[in-house]
């Protein structure tokens, strides 16, 4: 099931508090979020992708009625390579993502 606007814009807002003013932060599709770290490498941005997860599962999200929900996110990390194409450059951050996600969620994995 998809997450609520409202959550969504919170852990939007949370993402944002982990990013510097130069970085951006995009909605890239249905819950996922692509982070752009133009004067990071692939360590700091592996520090920043850190910090991002960390920041959304600190405290829960309430949803009403006295419930509240408490998110994990996965993070897949590429640096850009010189000459590499943007397509490339994001099915490598995709690939990191999925490992992410096979190693058990809640982490962060850099591209190869």
């Amino acid at each position: 099931d998809a997450l609520p606007i409202c959550i969504l814009s919170e852990v939007a807002r949370r993402l944002r508090g982990a990013i510097r003013a130069g970085d951006a932060l995009v909605r890239y599709a249905g819950e996922e979020f692509l982070a752009v770290l133009p004067k990071a490498d692939a360590g700091r941005a592996w520090e920043v992708g850190e910090r991002m997860r960390a920041r959304v599962s600190e405290r829960a999200f309430e949803v009403g009625d006295g419930l509240a929900l408490i998110l994990r996110v996965s993070v897949g990390v590429a640096q850009w390579r010189s000459g590499e194409k943007m397509p490339d450059l994001l099915e490598r951050a995709e690939g990191a993502l999925f490992r992410a996600k096979d190693r058990g969620r809640n982490r962060v994995e850099v591209a190869p």
